[in-house]
């Protein structure tokens, strides 16, 4: 990606008008307001744009698979940088939290999706992961059985991870033993 420089003091049209000038580059310096060697570079430059500045090749610490799991990991999880590097410490041990933004603003993933209330229509509300909705739901009479059935679900709506277990009763202690056995 080449950047051009942003803070230059001259244009296209003021360097034109420099080059074409046949005025003393002293006459020219006081009149843009320039220093009289920036006046003399734009005279005898043949070309009158920019030249592009900063790091001609970029060095990253990462190679490209640890780039492409810190991009995958980011993907799917949605982790802020920290624990993205909490996450990715044990498996690339050279990450560091320069590193890991360095890849995530390359790859354009350096800012988080805004919450699904945010983003207008959206059914479910943003949870961490971690977080688990709780459903019960009936199940229906086998033709042999008169006794209902229930099958409980757990869903972690980030990770998309299910939990389901069919159970005799819909209690407290049916519900207890659910979580504790997913």
């Amino acid at each position: 990606m080449i950047t051009y420089h942003p803070r230059a003091k001259t244009n296209i049209h003021i360097r034109r008008l420099i080059k074409e000038s046949h005025e003393s580059h002293y006459v020219l310096a006081q009149r843009f307001n320039l220093n009289p060697k920036t006046i003399l570079k734009w005279k005898h430059r043949s070309n009158l744009q920019d030249k592009p500045y900063g790091a001609k090749i970029h060095h990253f610490t990462l190679n490209e698979w640890e780039q492409k799991i810190v991009v995958k990991v980011r993907k799917h999880l949605k982790h802020n940088l920290d624990d993205l590097v909490l996450i990715l410490k044990p498996y690339i041990p050279k990450i560091n939290r320069g590193s890991c933004y360095r890849v995530l603003v390359k790859h354009q993933i350096n800012k988080l999706p805004l919450p699904f209330k945010d983003q207008g229509k959206g059914k479910f509300s943003y949870y961490l992961p971690g977080f688990l909705h709780l459903d019960l739901a009936y199940l229906p009479l086998l033709s042999k059985s008169y006794k209902r059935r229930y099958l409980q679900a757990a869903v972690d709506r980030v990770t998309k991870i299910v939990f389901l277990m069919v159970v005799n009763g819909k209690t407290q202690k049916e519900a207890i033993r659910f979580i504790c056995t997913s």
